[in-house]
């Protein structure tokens, strides 16, 4: 792990108002223990830099090849407006009144529901992708590889774009119904993945913890 001025890298000066301090980890592969360590090490770093000071953490990684639909550079700007009365939940109305387009919209979905169709029509004239949080809020034995679960991975399939699915979020939370049991947990979610990947390839399965307990977060990786 090297800390260093921006500009030192190839015996430059630094002449910017600012200096940026680019940490950078090189390996072969991420040990998820370094990243709080990395996190909590950017923010020791920034109060004794001079005012102005950016810290940014890059990770290089040999080979590295982006993930399904992850963008090459920068994140998607998304947001849940479904109880936005003011604007009828209207994505259109929302990019006009915020001034950016956003690439995705959420709603929940109970498990043994479909995706409603004008909601999806709405995400087709925002071009924006879908992001379904599917919820099996009466626990995960009703998670089965039948035919609701493959109807609604051929609707979402039909959206003809790319769909974020929030399967079962929060599961690290007791306030969930579907929390208590990782193990089953994990076999359910790799249920739902394999039928999507049969029916819908376009759908890439999003996995969503709350901030605590952190405790049990890992368990149902």
């Amino acid at each position: 792990m090297e800390c260093v001025p921006d500009g030192n890298r190839t015996g430059g000066s630094v002449v910017q108002s600012f200096m940026e301090v680019e940490i950078i980890l090189k390996r072969k592969k991420l040990l998820r223990s370094l990243i709080p360590a990395l996190i909590l090490l950017s923010l020791s770093v920034q109060p004794v830099l001079a005012a102005g000071t950016d810290v940014r953490i890059s990770i290089e990684q040999d080979g590295y090849a982006l993930a399904k639909y992850e963008p090459e550079q920068g994140i998607y700007l998304g947001a849940y407006i479904e109880q936005d009365e003011l604007i009828g939940a209207d994505p259109l109305e929302f990019n006009r009144l915020t001034g950016k387009k956003h690439a995705s919209f959420f709603r929940y979905v109970g498990y043994g529901r479909m995706v409603p169709e004008s909601w999806l029509e709405r995400m087709r004239l925002a071009e924006a992708a879908p992001h379904v949080a599917l919820e099996p809020n009466n626990g995960l034995q009703e998670v089965q590889d039948d035919e609701y679960l493959r109807s609604l991975a051929r609707q979402l399939n039909d959206f003809g774009g790319p769909v974020f699915l929030r399967y079962a979020s929060e599961m690290n939370g007791d306030w969930a119904a579907y929390s208590g049991d990782p193990e089953l947990y994990i076999e359910k979610w790799k249920l739902v993945h394999d039928v999507m990947a049969q029916e819908a390839p376009n759908v890439i399965m999003v996995w969503t913890v709350f901030t605590f307990p952190q405790s049990t977060i890992l368990t149902y990786y």
